[in-house]
């Protein structure tokens, strides 16, 4: 269950005050058009906590009502699932490629909070996300939730996070104390204002209280 993933820092006070502020601003900045209930969550490294800050957002987000899903957009990742023995479970890719439907592979993972897998493991990644299907699909889920997270690439493992940036409303950015340098944020900021989409905003992980 992700509430058992980040159970830790859902005790850390200063954390939870944290996500309950950026969840905040993402309900208010929802209200004023469609495309604002989808967000992509990314970084300019590997490892650099996004996943972890990405399922803190839906956690708090599906507790002030609001029905999310969170996206597994990372096709590039170099680990495998901890919790799956055999296989991957279906999911966004075998969606993107017409083997499966949302409805057979979205997972509910608690109350107004639901998962959508990567799937396996494919080598046409940028081809699937500037695919009809994969509109098609965003579309689909912006009837059915209020907030949408993308959990993307990070920037240096490709061009995906800015492919799907173009069509979130916008870029919330992950950065690591002591690994993310001024200038991969400036290149970031470049990339993405390029795709025409906008960093609106970012969260600062592993600092020190």
């Amino acid at each position: 269950m992700i509430s058992r993933i980040i159970k830790r820092d859902i005790n850390s006070l200063h954390v939870k005050n944290a996500y309950e502020t950026i969840v905040a601003n993402i309900e208010l900045g929802a209200r004023d058009e469609l495309k604002s209930k989808m967000f992509l969550v990314t970084s300019c490294n590997p490892k650099e906590g996004k996943s972890t800050i990405t399922k803190g957002l839906g956690l708090y987000s599906s507790r002030t009502s609001m029905k999310t899903i969170i996206v597994a957009c990372d096709l590039r990742s170099r680990e495998d699932s901890k919790h799956q023995l055999l296989k991957p479970s279906p999911g966004l890719v075998e969606c993107l490629e017409g083997e499966t439907t949302p409805t057979e592979v979205i997972e509910r993972m608690g109350e107004n909070l639901y998962y959508l897998p990567r799937g396996r493991k494919t080598q046409n990644q940028t081809k699937l996300f500037m695919s009809d299907e994969f509109d098609k699909l965003l579309a689909l889920l912006k009837d059915t939730y209020d907030l949408i997270l993308l959990d993307g690439p990070s920037l240096n493992d490709g061009p995906d996070s800015v492919v799907i940036s173009a069509k979130s409303k916008g870029v919330i950015l992950v950065i690591s104390t002591g690994v993310t340098t001024f200038k991969q944020i400036g290149d970031a900021m470049e990339q993405f204002e390029s795709a025409g989409a906008e960093i609106v905003g970012a969260v600062l992980n592993k600092a020190s209280r």
